[in-house]
């Protein structure tokens, strides 16, 4: 009975560690260390003197910004938003590793992207989420730039 509350703990903890390494990764990519030290969006609107609003796409963001030889790891990334993501993250020269459940169903959703590629990840089975730490993390976590959790439940 409490393998539920573990997991649920750890799915919190994770969500919030990445949710710090997304905010201070996004703001020091830009080159704005005040920002990166301090989270702009807390449940709240906060004016700022960002060029982006809710029309802004995707590639608007990654515009004139060069992300080659960068490792972009996110999940829920084969449609919508989160490919849109992949797509404008390649097009700015980072390899993006696409975590997914069906695997077959993101590839078919991704080709075509350069500097793309899908890995299996199920975020609700744990065992899934060390095989792929340890097959393919380890030997590029260094290198890994930013980690997008774009997927939900």
């Amino acid at each position: 009975m409490s393998l539920p509350i573990k997991i649920s703990a750890y799915s919190l903890l994770a969500a919030v560690i990445v949710y710090l390494v997304l905010v201070g990764t996004f703001y020091l990519s830009l080159n704005d260390t005040k920002a990166a030290s301090v989270p702009k969006y807390i449940g709240l609107i906060i004016d700022d003197d960002s060029p982006f609003d809710h029309s802004s796409m995707a590639s608007d963001v990654v515009k004139g910004v060069n992300l080659t030889a960068k490792i972009v790891v996110i999940t829920g990334s084969h449609s919508g938003t989160g490919r849109e993501e992949v797509k404008a993250l390649a097009s700015s020269g980072a390899h993006v590793i696409s975590l997914a459940r069906d695997v077959d169903r993101a590839k078919k959703s991704l080709s075509g992207i350069d500097n793309a590629e899908v890995e299996y990840v199920d975020l609700l089975k744990p065992d899934s989420i060390d095989e792929f730490a340890k097959k393919s993390c380890c030997p590029v976590a260094p290198s890994i730039f930013s980690l997008i959790a774009q997927a939900s439940w």
